[in-house]
């Protein structure tokens, strides 16, 4: 399923996101606006959570929410039927989707009662997922005159597009107050999707980080769903011989530079590769 596939506008990558750590509400959101659910999606330091809401029952339309404890606030659309917050910082700005007249989405960012219209890569459709502090948000955008979307970054008015390690599609899901961006990419070939570490206009495999005993056993990092102001990263990994998911933790070790593997489902450890070598 594309980001862009018509009747589930919530990007893959995000869907997943959203089914394993959104909590259904059923609060005073959901008496307020009259919709049966609601669900959250990030919190800023202030306790500012950020999500989506149904409006009514039954086929209803979702709408960007933020609560103030149990206070919510509708934030609108672009002026089509749905909206998504996907992100809040500190500032307490938004970062989501919203559907425009003719239900394309488009990445968006609310500051206040103002959603902006981010636009996109050239393409149709685009979403954003994450901002950080600084206002940087990440996400993805369908290319100009193709099927592909690319995972993407707005900086202020700047579209930049982050590419791929190989395949046609990547998306950004998060990223950190360094500017350090992680999600998916398909690999060369498409062959499969791997957890991506966007440094700047470079895009590193993250499974390029693994010992090569945790390779052998089977285990791919198949994508990332968050990393903080360490460069701790987190998301699903996938044993190709056995079929089992677990969660993954991988760490930055300062000295010497490489990174620690947790897989949190067996408590298995394992370090190796340098990141000076692995990104060269």
């Amino acid at each position: 399923m594309p980001a862009s596939s018509p009747g589930s506008p919530i990007p893959r990558a995000m869907l997943p996101s959203m089914l394993r750590c959104g909590t259904v509400l059923r609060s005073p959101i959901s008496v307020r606006w009259g919709g049966t659910q609601s669900f959250v999606q990030s919190i800023n330091s202030a306790g500012v959570v950020a999500g989506y809401s149904l409006l009514a029952p039954g086929g209803a339309p979702y709408h960007a929410t933020i609560w103030h404890g149990a206070t919510p606030t509708d934030l609108g659309t672009l002026g089509g039927t749905n909206s998504y917050a996907m992100d809040i910082n500190d500032a307490g700005v938004v970062a989501g989707f919203s559907d425009i007249v003719g239900g394309v989405y488009h990445a968006t960012v609310w500051n206040g009662a103002t959603a902006t219209d981010l636009g996109t890569l050239g393409g149709a459709n685009s979403h954003a997922g994450g901002i950080n502090d600084s206002g940087v948000v990440a996400g993805s955008s369908d290319i100009l005159g193709s099927t592909a979307f690319h995972a993407t970054i707005w900086n202020g008015t700047t579209t930049i597009d982050l590419g791929t390690v190989g395949g046609t599609h990547s998306q950004a899901v998060a990223i950190n107050n360094s500017g350090q961006v992680v999600g998916w990419s398909y690999t060369t070939g498409n062959v499969a999707e791997h957890a991506t570490l966007w440094n700047g206009a470079t895009a590193t495999d993250l499974n390029s980080f693994l010992d090569p005993s945790v390779v052998s056993a089977g285990w791919v990092l198949i994508g990332a769903n968050a990393i903080n102001d360490q460069g701790w990263i987190v998301g699903p990994a996938l044993n190709i011989h056995t079929g089992t998911h677990e969660g993954y933790l991988l760490a930055p070790v300062p000295e010497p530079e490489t990174w620690a593997l947790l897989l949190l489902g067996l408590g298995l450890l394992a370090s190796r590769r340098r990141f000076k070598e692995s990104a060269t």
